[in-house]
């Protein structure tokens, strides 16, 4: 916060969109942030209907959103980039074998 004053947070959010809009574009940080805002809501939708959520989608859920909140508060990192692509993969297998049920 010395270094960057009050505004600590959203410069690092700011830093994080430019990032993803630089190396990817503007489809690739459009996508990135789409995951995000999915993600997110469907953690808080399955918080609020109370639904029954398989053991490896709830880990991957708060692994994810741990990730996002690392990510915007201090930059992400190559290593964990990584393990949020391990994550993201095991979200996805797990809503297609909802799906299929």
């Amino acid at each position: 916060e010395e270094a960057y004053g009050a505004f600590y947070f959203l410069e690092n959010l700011h830093n994080d969109v430019l990032e993803y809009l630089i190396t990817t574009g503007v489809i690739g940080a459009i996508s990135y942030l789409g995951i995000y805002i999915y993600i997110i809501v469907d953690f808080i939708k399955t918080i609020i209907r109370n639904k029954d959520v398989s053991p490896n989608k709830c880990y991957a859920m708060v692994g994810l959103i741990g990730y996002i909140a690392q990510s915007i508060l201090n930059g992400p990192h190559p290593l964990l980039t990584a393990i949020y692509f391990t994550l993201l993969a095991i979200y996805r297998g797990e809503i297609l074998n909802t799906k299929k049920q």
